[in-house]
């Protein structure tokens, strides 16, 4: 499992912004974060909750804001995790809100926009241990101990 950070350092609203709708105001300085997990290259299992939105790869929509996903040419197709970057983005209906990753954004940075607010940043990915894996290596090593 990885959990995602988006580090908010630059924020346009074209209209003035009404908590409640959509990225609900973000502000320089907010930071949003998610979890996904991978196979292979692809993004699977995906939470990622900004503001009123949430994009969720396991409910998606109607159930989530989540459409489908930007591959890395920038048409529909998965999102990617290669060398410990984000490649492609996330797309609700009519393709708003979404978030872009890279190529489609500069390197590092992601960018976003709900119809209303845009705002981009640095993100980072950094694993997160399972806990059943966690578990079972302390079951392990006590089954271990047990039998000497």
């Amino acid at each position: 499992m990885y959990l995602l950070t988006l580090h908010v350092d630059d924020v346009f609203n074209l209209l003035p912004c009404f908590p409640s709708l959509g990225f609900d105001c973000p502000a320089v300085g907010n930071a949003y974060t998610g979890t996904f997990d991978v196979a292979g290259t692809v993004v699977t299992h995906l939470k990622l909750t900004i503001g009123d939105v949430k994009y969720d790869m396991d409910v998606p929509f109607p159930g989530s804001d989540l459409f489908t996903t930007r591959g890395v040419d920038g048409t529909f197709g998965p999102l990617e995790f290669i060398n410990g970057k984000l490649l492609g983005g996330l797309v609700g209906g009519g393709d708003i809100p979404f978030v872009d990753f890279p190529p489609i954004t500069a390197d590092g940075r992601f960018s976003a926009f709900d119809g209303v607010t845009a705002f981009s940043g640095p993100y980072d990915v950094a694993a997160v241990s399972e806990p059943a894996t966690v578990l079972l290596l302390a079951a392990a090593l006590v089954a271990a101990c047990l039998r000497r």
